[in-house]
């Protein structure tokens, strides 16, 4: 048992307060490693009481935003507002990254400007029906349909009055979520006609005017690597797929449409072979070039090294520490500067 115990000091120019914890019942404690700072004897104060001032230490604190949604923290919020159920949970995911609303890197959910601009276009025209609240009653009032407490139709007609009104200003009013295409001097070495830069799911682009009709696209500022197509000798350059992941493709595009793996430099332990950088909607992964002879894949930051345990040449990179990838080692060692400052 514990008293939390506070003392509010109140001066003219500023209020300040102060925290204890006196230990009522010590109960498992007594066998817990605990330090004598944990609990604290309040003064003996009374109401309107004055003490002297003595110091004032100021200190400087910075705001850090909320960290980023996982999987389980948005799932976590959703069952904290009642929103959804263990069923629905993995289809809401399923829906927002299948939508490119956002994506998913290092197991965080990163929002797309598609989805900025839906998040942003909803809040102005239908707070009253997208929000936290309307989305837990109505859970609640599908479960009253259910147990024969609410008429189903009753229910829909009461929704559809007024979500009919909120749907007809938006058609009036809400410009096309789709961003405005901005001009540029380049022009299409297909067809002729202007480059345009879009905003696409990773960013902006560069793209024909003529589209669908022509469908050449290219990046703002391509990423030209060391590497030359096998093909025809040209260089080859970094692009990105739809689902976020780096691969190559040669320079000399349209008239060579080689592409390759995206190098790592990792080493598969596996087999031996070079570990490629792939995505899914699940998010970045590494697998094997020699797929599908080789099926090794991984996730995380990782690094190739020789386990002095087990052997293995693989190695996860954790905030503090080196842990051997294989699943059956537990060996461990702090991480080197120079890895950190890699990072």
């Amino acid at each position: 048992k514990i008293n939390s115990v506070n003392i509010i000091f109140s001066s003219k120019r500023f209020k300040s307060k102060a925290s204890f914890n006196e230990l009522v019942f010590d109960g498992y404690l007594k066998i817990w490693d605990l330090s004598d700072n944990d609990f604290q004897k309040a003064p003996s104060f009374k109401q309107n009481d004055k003490v002297i001032l003595k110091e004032v230490l100021e200190k400087q604190h910075f705001t850090e935003p909320p960290p980023r949604y996982s999987e389980a923290s948005l799932i976590k919020t959703l069952e904290s507002y009642g929103i959804g159920r263990p069923s629905t949970y993995a289809t809401i995911i399923d829906t927002i990254l299948e939508r490119q609303y956002v994506v998913l890197n290092d197991k965080k959910f990163y929002p797309t400007q598609i989805g900025i601009i839906v998040s942003k276009a909803l809040d102005d025209y239908f707070k009253d029906i997208i929000n936290v609240d309307f989305t837990a009653k109505l859970e609640e009032d599908l479960d009253n349909v259910a147990k024969n407490k609410v008429d189903k139709t009753q229910l829909l007609k009461n929704f559809y009055e007024k979500f009919r009104i909120m749907l007809d200003k938006a058609y009036e009013q809400m410009d096309s979520i789709k961003p405005k295409d901005e001009p540029t001097d380049m022009v299409c070495e297909l067809c002729g006609a202007p480059m345009v830069i879009r905003q696409g799911r990773f960013g902006k682009f560069l793209a024909c005017s003529n589209y669908p009709k022509c469908k050449n696209t290219k990046s703002l500022n391509e990423e030209i690597v060391d590497i030359v197509c096998n093909k025809c000798g040209a260089k080859m350059v970094v692009k990105y797929s739809k689902k976020g992941g780096k691969f190559l493709a040669c320079s000399n595009y349209p008239d060579c449409k080689n592409t390759m793996p995206y190098p790592t430099g990792l080493k598969c332990p596996a087999c031996g072979g070079d570990l490629v950088e792939k995505t899914s909607k699940r998010g970045k992964f590494y697998g094997c070039s020699n797929y599908p002879n080789c099926k090794f894949t991984i996730k995380g930051n990782i690094i190739n090294k020789k386990c002095p345990k087990c052997g293995y040449e693989l190695f996860r990179i954790l905030k503090d520490s080196l842990k051997c990838a294989n699943p059956d080692c537990d060996y461990k060692e702090p991480i080197e500067k120079e890895i950190l400052e890699k990072l």
